[in-house]
């Protein structure tokens, strides 16, 4: 298992829970009366850094650092935007690598030079490649955390130590215990526990995506966190939600 840890906790605390959720790309500036624009790079380090101290003394525990979306940059300018990150805060930070939404992957070389940063100390990874999550783990320390439900029983086996899921907001419990599985040489718990994650995980995460799937879950079971949502994302449809409780119903689900 790997060295090193990243530890969430739950906080009450206002200022945690705005700020835990700022994710971290390129800010832009424009002009008041033109289409000028100036991209602040400089100006969301410090934003970082003047803020790192009152939230960690408001009770954070990290930082979750994405992949800059949209401007699609060089793996150069991912090695340059996380190690500044990490350079202008006192907390540790957990890369999320999820090419699928920044439309740009975190190179297993890239990841490697990062781990060597004393603050930057786990990957949630969700970029769908194992292999490449097992040339990292053989040749660093970095944490690994499954960030694709589908992939979390293959990533843990491979020697990754949890996960950051979607469907954790109704199967945490379950969650815990294959991760504990795996951490006790115990294959056959935790291949048991994955079957019973699969229709759940496919109910969820692969009919309208898994914010709005995941929303009508938590409503369906009385669960707090069900709801609205904003746009653009909508409700799950009438029939999705039918579809959606037959899948709970096979992972385990009384409805």
């Amino acid at each position: 298992m790997n060295g090193r840890q990243f530890s969430f906790k739950s906080s009450g605390n206002p200022l945690v829970q705005a700020l835990s959720v700022i994710v971290f790309g390129v800010l832009l500036v424009g002009a008041a009366l033109g289409a000028r624009r100036a991209i602040a790079s400089m100006s969301l380090y410090l934003f970082i850094g003047l803020l790192g101290a009152p939230v960690f003394r408001a009770g954070a525990h990290g930082l979750l650092v994405v992949t800059p979306y949209y401007s699609k940059p060089s793996q150069d300018g991912l090695l340059a935007h996380f190690t500044a990150v990490a350079d202008a805060s006192d907390l540790p930070v957990l890369v999320y690598d999820i090419p699928g939404r920044s439309g740009v992957p975190i190179a297993t070389e890239t990841l490697l030079r990062l781990a060597e940063h004393p603050r930057i100390v786990a990957n949630k990874d969700a970029k769908g490649d194992p292999w490449a999550a097992s040339q990292v783990m053989n040749r660093c320390d970095l944490a690994y955390y499954s960030g694709d439900d589908g992939l979390n029983l293959t990533l843990l086996a491979l020697g990754g130590i949890g996960v950051v899921s979607v469907t954790g907001h109704i199967v945490a419990d379950r969650h815990r215990a294959m991760v504990r599985a795996v951490a006790a040489n115990d294959l056959h718990t935790a291949r048991e526990i994955n079957r019973s994650l699969v229709p759940i995980t496919e109910g969820i995460m692969t009919k309208a995506g898994g914010a709005i799937m995941v929303k009508a879950a938590l409503e369906l079971l009385g669960r707090t966190g069900g709801g609205s949502l904003r746009l653009p994302l909508v409700p799950a449809t009438a029939g999705q939600v039918e579809e959606l409780r037959a899948d709970l119903r096979a992972g385990g689900f009384e409805l």
